[in-house]
């Protein structure tokens, strides 16, 4: 996710010079919530405004499924058995 953000042209650098010296990354991912069929990760991105903010996200989200599917990585889905009875 994060290298699928790096490589998009619309964003831009807002690291301090200390953070490039450190070798901080340029967009900074975590795991912000484990629930029942997911992992939420998120990225934090800096670009000129919102309409590129936007832009980048639908392009982000759409690269980063077609890399998971190249991965092999799949997005687990909520699965239920359902058990009918007849009633006498």
């Amino acid at each position: 996710m994060q290298e699928e953000c790096e490589k998009h042209p619309l964003l831009i650098e807002n690291r301090a010079e200390q953070d490039i010296e450190e070798g901080k990354p340029l967009v900074k991912t975590a795991v912000v919530a484990l629930n029942e069929s997911a992992v939420i990760v998120r990225a934090w991105t800096w670009e000129r405004n919102y309409s590129d903010s936007f832009q980048l996200k639908i392009d982000v989200l759409e690269s980063v499924k077609k890399r998971f599917d190249k991965e092999g990585i799949t997005i687990p889905f909520p699965s239920r058995t359902v058990v009918m009875q007849e009633n006498k």
